[in-house]
Order: structure tokens, then sequence, then C-alpha cells
């Protein structure tokens, strides 16, 4: 950066890479599990999982275990050791953490469902439009901005 100041988003993987997050999980611990003040909500997940969808067809990025993964699957997929990064190891609906591989194939999954209604004129999110998604998503990040300005 120009104040001389850089953090990777994954350790050695950001050349050529894209990095998509969510705002959440302020506060979590992984062991013993301690999901925060702001866990990832399932409309997270689903604006998150349709946001990777549209990427991987618009980059033409193949939905695969070393193409779209977790920061956690990343040691074990990729052998690039990460320092404290245990997500996503845990999405709503889920008690504790689980297998990262596990739940990086949940979330490809997802993406893939996701991924074949994108030729579809209809959002796969679930919402009625695109606007209705975007308006669901800034109401929650409203929503945590207000519950944690202050």
């Amino acid at each position: 950066t120009g104040d001389g100041h850089y953090t990777a988003h994954t350790r050695k993987l950001n050349t050529g890479s894209i990095g998509l997050s969510m705002a959440s999980m302020h506060g979590a611990k992984h062991s013993p599990f301690k999901k925060g003040d702001s866990p990832i909500t399932k409309i997270q997940l689903e604006s998150f999982v349709q946001m990777v969808a549209e990427y991987a067809d618009t980059y033409d990025i193949e939905i695969s275990r070393k193409t779209i993964l977790t920061h956690a699957e990343v040691p074990t997929t990729l052998g690039v050791p990460q320092s404290g990064k245990w997500d996503i190891t845990w999405i709503p609906g889920m008690s504790k953490p689980g297998d990262p591989i596990a739940v990086g194939d949940a979330l490809r999954d997802m993406v893939r469902d996701a991924a074949s209604e994108l030729d579809n004129d209809e959002p796969s999110s679930g919402f009625s439009s695109e606007a209705d998604m975007a308006s669901a998503l800034a109401e929650h990040i409203l929503s945590f901005l207000k519950k944690n300005s202050g």
C-alpha cells in the first residue's frame, strides 16, 4: 500500500486471486468454540454464496477445492500455512465448528446450486429480485453497525 503497510488476505496466495469476505464473527473463538457477538447469519451466507457464484461465472472460475476455498482449507488443500485463520469452519445451523474440508465442500455445493440458477431471470438466493437481496444485505450491515457503534 502507499503507506508501506501490507496485510495479506491469504498468506502467499493473493496474486491472481479474488478474496471475498463476510463482516462477521467478531469476538469468535475456535476452541473452546464461541461464535462471538456477530456470527455469520443466514442472509449473509445466502448473499455470500450468490456473490461467489456470480464471480465464478463472470471470471470462469471452476468450482473446486483448489479454486474456491476457505482460509481454513488452505493449509491442507494447498499446503500453505495460515496464521490464526480458522474461517470458515462454522456456518448457521452448526452447533460447533466442523472439519474445514467438509464445511468447504458444503459451501461449494451451495455455490454450485446458486451458479446453476444464474442463467435464469430469477435470483437463486430466494429473494424476489436482486434489489430485494441488496436491500436485505444493506439492512443487515446497518443493523450490525448500529449495534457495534457505541
